[in-house]
């Protein structure tokens, strides 16, 4: 199988498709709510879905932001999705993908919830192979941290795969990928000190999982970003966390650290997920005071 797939990559990557009409009707209980689906879907010139269709990169960033900070559901009649707010406003491309796709999100409280056209968007997504919340979990809810999640095959294979792709392929799988370390940083990105730039993992619920998500995404930067050069051994951080709603076993969370260093690294144009702010403040030298003693104050204890 890996091996057909890496000979299809040498060839054309563009020729893969990511989702069909009959993987896509298959999201559905009926057929005639599934046609529906697929003739909405061809107005829109979505099938076959390939990585070279024009609507593949709206639908690949709509996919990074639901899954980073969000949840997709399909389950039994219903399909929805959402993206959570953060403690900043995030970049999302809400022009794109009402231009693109004709789909719009709706802001209530503290999220994006899917609104026009987007029950469509979120079966899209789930055949396409994004984590999807398919049954509830024991408190309602199905969280990515207790049953552990994964980018969608189609990322993982191009991650995989991309050493060995030609240098046409490899742009295009560049573009995806570069879209995948955005994401990541709009959504999990926090400047910890003038040192540098802590970006969190999605938790998982072993250690080995979220181990290789970090080593999966350490593996983009270094690929894509060769300059900036993080160490999987030094760069990752991974803690046990217990469970903060006491309904479930402790699941695994963690960072990558970037340093002042190591941001440098990424290139001085458009295509990183960091911008610098340079800001010029004087600081003076002052001369170190001798400290006292403690003879000298009160001859000690």
């Amino acid at each position: 199988m890996a091996a057909n797939f890496i000979r299809i990559m040498k060839t054309d990557i563009r020729k893969k498709a990511i989702a069909t009409g009959d993987s896509f009707a298959s999201t559905y209980n009926t057929v005639h709510w599934a046609e529906k689906g697929v003739a909405f879907m061809e107005s829109r010139g979505i099938f076959p879905l390939t990585l070279s269709s024009p609507q593949m990169p709206a639908i690949n960033r709509l996919g990074l932001y639901s899954y980073y900070s969000g949840a997709i559901t399909v389950a039994g009649g219903d399909a929805e999705g959402h993206i959570i707010r953060g403690e900043k406003e995030y970049h999302l491309p809400r022009e794109e993908w009402e231009d693109r796709l004709g789909f719009m999100v709706k802001e209530y409280q503290n999220k994006w919830s899917f609104s026009k056209n987007g029950a469509y968007y979120a079966r899209l997504l789930h055949s396409a192979g994004w984590h999807t919340i398919t049954e509830p979990g024991k408190d309602g809810k199905q969280r990515k941290a207790s049953v552990g999640s994964r980018l969608p095959p189609y990322l993982c294979e191009l991650i995989d795969n991309y050493d060995r792709l030609t240098k046409d392929s490899r742009t295009l799988a560049g573009k995806y990928l570069r879209d995948v370390i955005s994401v990541w940083f709009d959504t999990k990105g926090r400047v910890v000190t003038e040192r540098g730039v802590r970006v969190r993992l999605l938790s998982q619920p072993t250690e080995e999982d979220l181990r290789e998500q970090a080593e999966q995404l350490v593996s983009v930067v270094n690929s894509l970003y060769p300059n900036v050069g993080l160490d999987k051994d030094r760069d990752i951080n991974v803690a046990e966390i217990k469970d903060p709603e006491k309904k479930g076993e402790n699941v695994f969370g963690g960072y990558v650290s970037f340093s002042l260093e190591k941001l440098l690294g990424f290139p001085a144009n458009g295509a990183t997920p960091v911008k610098f702010d340079i800001r010029i403040e004087p600081r003076w030298a002052r001369k170190k005071e001798k400290k006292p003693s403690r003879k000298t104050i009160g001859g000690g204890f």
